[in-house]
């Protein structure tokens, strides 16, 4: 139970931070940019949602390269991985099938690529050509906010969102930021 109540505290934390970063970015356009492991980022999302995965019987699965500096707002950028990631865990809600998840995060010349892909069913074109635009949900209870407003985060972060269609029916969701200055040296 004590353990139970922490992990409600956690994500009451969480979610303040959350709301709180997300309202300095519609009021003043903004975050507060540093740099950040990347790497350390997705581990931690994926902390956060290991447990609500095995609940819906999906199995997570990582393969992230050590140390990839970006410069972002961290709980911006956590959203975005956390919606990316929960979206991945809705769209194979309803299937019969095993349920898989694969989180890629590696450096692609000079940017740091996070791929999030999932075996559900797809989108459709119809779906793929409006899937970041405002209100737009294939979701029963969805809004039709969390991929836009990640596309909005991405823009101001000079990254990009995209959606890709995998092999068979493989949903990818792909996130690209731009390695931290001091690293770019380094190639």
């Amino acid at each position: 139970m004590k353990e139970l109540l922490e992990h409600i505290l956690q994500d009451n934390k969480r979610a303040e931070t959350v709301v709180s970063s997300l309202r300095r970015f519609f009021v003043k356009g903004s975050g507060e940019f540093m740099p950040i492991d990347f790497s350390e980022l997705v581990r931690d999302a994926y902390r956060i949602l290991l447990p609500e995965a095995r609940l819906r019987q999906v199995s997570l699965q990582l393969e992230i390269e050590p140390y990839l500096w970006v410069r972002a707002d961290q709980n911006q950028l956590q959203m975005v991985v956390l919606n990316l990631i929960n979206n991945a865990m809705d769209a194979l809600e309803s299937l019969s099938i095993e349920k898989n998840i694969f989180i890629q995060l590696s450096q692609k010349e000079k940017n740091v690529v996070l791929e999030v892909k999932d075996n559900g069913l797809g989108l459709s074109e119809g779906q793929a050509a409006i899937i970041f635009e405002l209100f737009s949900t294939s979701k029963e209870k969805g809004m039709g906010i969390g991929l836009w407003l990640s596309r909005a985060i991405m823009d101001s972060h000079e990254g990009s969102i995209k959606y890709l269609k995998g092999s068979a029916n493989d949903t990818i969701f792909q996130i690209s930021l731009p390695v931290y200055g001091h690293l770019k040296l380094l190639m």
